[in-house]
């Protein structure tokens, strides 16, 4: 499968990046940010043309009935991107579409996590579109191909959840160092009978159809009420380290991991009510890094 190209359509649908996030990973996000963007001394900036984006056109609420560039769109969006587009107008040429006008944005150094993650989105977009994935069915596991995701620099995906998505809880780390296994709680106390396959014997074919039965069955007696109620009893009131979750693709038994690190820093509601039962009744979008296997760093939650 070729890796996807962005769009200007595409880059319209990630707007919820303004927004603020129910969960933002800071570290990996200034991690991340130093490795990919950061100019190389602080009173530097980094330079991103948008002349192979201002060839679309898009709207801005408030302006449904006229088009507008994505530049404007842009600095609608993310006001804090104003000045810099503003008065960078390159030459400008005629075409046989109109006039075509070169636009730039510049990156100022910043610390503020989300500000980051929004430059680093820009930064995928405008420099290495082949590197990531805007997409609105994470259930088509197409977008988490095994070349894609071992491809270099690391891919940066960006999931659209609808209503009824199942998060399922697996592990989790407490601040004290405890280690929880929540998906064999929660099965107990949804009085499921669910063992693990025992697939040493087995062939391929006959381990693949063990595995897919094992995570359907996950899948068809989710309930998301009694996840949210057994995160909240197996972490003892302990703030959460990190918390692992499974979430089904489209195909029977398939699904893919999502890691999430808070540092101890967030109330375990946002992994509970938040996560779980809010994204199950209405849904998340969520950025991240792709790891081989199915597998996101996820940088970043927002709610719907």
């Amino acid at each position: 499968m070729a890796d996807a190209q962005s769009s200007a359509g595409d880059i319209t649908k990630l707007g919820w990046l303004a927004d603020a996030p129910l969960f933002i990973d800071a570290p990996q996000v200034l991690a991340f940010y130093d490795a990919v963007v950061r100019p190389e001394a602080d009173q530097k900036k980094i330079t991103l043309s948008l002349k192979s984006l201002e060839s679309q056109k898009t709207t801005t609420e408030g302006e449904l009935t006229s088009e507008v560039s994505i530049a404007k769109w842009i600095t609608t969006i993310f006001p804090f991107l104003d000045a810099s587009v503003g008065g960078k107008v390159g030459a400008s040429t005629e075409t046989a579409h109109g006039k075509e006008e070169s636009r730039e944005v510049e990156l100022q150094p910043i610390n503020s996590p989300q500000r980051q993650l929004v430059q680093l989105a820009l930064h995928y977009i405008v420099n290495l579109p082949t590197r990531i994935r805007i997409v609105s069915d994470p259930l088509d596991s197409t977008w988490s191909d095994a070349k894609f995701a071992r491809g270099l620099p690391r891919a940066v995906v960006f999931l659209d959840f609808p209503p009824n998505s199942v998060f399922i809880p697996m592990a989790a780390e407490l601040g004290t160092g405890k280690v929880v296994l929540i998906h064999e709680a929660y099965l107990s106390a949804a009085s499921q009978k669910n063992p693990i396959p025992d697939d040493r014997n087995l062939t391929p074919e006959a381990r693949d159809a063990a595995w897919r039965e094992y995570w359907d069955r996950f899948v068809r007696n989710f309930d998301a009420q009694t996840a949210l109620r057994t995160i909240e009893q197996q972490t003892e009131g302990s703030r959460i380290r990190w918390i692992d979750y499974r979430t089904p693709f489209s195909e029977k038994g398939r699904t893919f991991h999502l890691h999430l690190v808070g540092h101890g820093d967030f109330d375990t509601g946002v992994f509970a009510y938040n996560f779980v039962k809010r994204g199950f009744r209405h849904g998340l979008r969520l950025v991240g890094t792709l790891k081989a296997g199915n597998d996101v760093n996820v940088l970043a939650i927002f709610e719907k």
